[in-house]
This record gives C-alpha cells, sequence and structure tokens, in this order.
C-alpha cells in the first residue's frame, strides 16, 4: 500500500478481445478493397482515384494500404470546443467517453401531447433548447431528419400515425 499516493480512474468497458477488434478490422479492410463502396458525387469518386483506388463508375474499391495510411495519419487526439463560448468541450483521445443524443430520427414525441409525429424544424428546435439544459449532456447531434415534404407518406395517411 503507497501513502500519498492518489490515481485517477475511469471505468473501462471491453466489449471486444483485441483479436477480434483486429479480426472486424481486417474484415472491413477486405470488404472496402473487394467490394468497395459506392459514391454519388463524382468529385469524391475523382478524389479517390487520385488517391489510387479502384474506380469502376461509381463504384470504388479502396486498397489496404491507403486505409491504413489513412489511419497513421490521423491525429492521436482531437479537441472540440463549444460553438459559442470556444471553451474546450471534448478531448477525444485515449478511453475518453462523452454522453450525448443520437441523430437523425425520423419522428418525435411531442412532450406536451405525447403524440408522435415527423421531426420538423421546431421540433428540432425544442429538442435543441430542452437537451442544452441538461448538465450531463456533453453533446447534441441534429437529433432529426427533418422532411420538407410527405412525399414518403402512403397515399392513404389515416393508416399512417405519421402522416
Amino acid at each position: 500500500m503507497r501513502s500519498n499516493y492518489s490515481a485517477n480512474a475511469t471505468a473501462g468497458l471491453e466489449i471486444l478481445t483485441e483479436g477480434q477488434c483486429k479480426r472486424v478490422i481486417a474484415g472491413a479492410m477486405e470488404v472496402l478493397e473487394r467490394t468497395g463502396v459506392v459514391y454519388h458525387d463524382e468529385e469524391s469518386v475523382e478524389i479517390m482515384k487520385k488517391a489510387g483506388c479502384f474506380v469502376e463508375g461509381n463504384s470504388v474499391r479502396v486498397p489496404c494500404r491507403l486505409v491504413e495510411r489513412a489511419i497513421h495519419s490521423a491525429p492521436s487526439k482531437v479537441t472540440l470546443n463549444n460553438s459559442r463560448t470556444g471553451t474546450m468541450a471534448m478531448e477525444l483521445e485515449g478511453g475518453n467517453g462523452y454522453f450525448g443524443t443520437g441523430s437523425d430520427t425520423p419522428f418525435f414525441f411531442d412532450p406536451y401531447s405525447g403524440a408522435g409525429v415527423p421531426a420538423s424544424r421546431e421540433t428540432v428546435a425544442m429538442a435543441a433548447k430542452g437537451i442544452d439544459a441538461l448538465p450531463h449532456i456533453d453533446f447534441m447531434m441534429s437529433l432529426g431528419i427533418v422532411r420538407m415534404s410527405r412525399s414518403w407518406c402512403t397515399t392513404d395517411t389515416s393508416s399512417n400515425p405519421w402522416c
């Protein structure tokens, strides 16, 4: 036992072993190299082609060496600042963990009526105000997919509570 010694530690969670992580990464690399990714942006396809990827139409296969080079060129630490105050909000490195909202939810449950409605600018703004006031939320993502039309609804909206 040491005297006059203190240590700070956070709880850790390991779902996969190091060997399992390596197998997942190897599988992802194989998918990128053999199957590839479909891009719907011509400029992105050209950038990937110039970087050394194999391009057929808008299908891009990424060689493992490019993925490894990208991983090794990534910084070991990223600092995110609060956009309003400019103060440091999160340091993404090591085992640091932060808690925040999910993103891209297509529906919103109105806290006043309890009704489920498609996400809108108003519902996203309402959620942002509430979440911003919560002291233990470190970040907030978009929290809604705002659709400008209801063309995704069926013609018979009476059977679909989201329309």
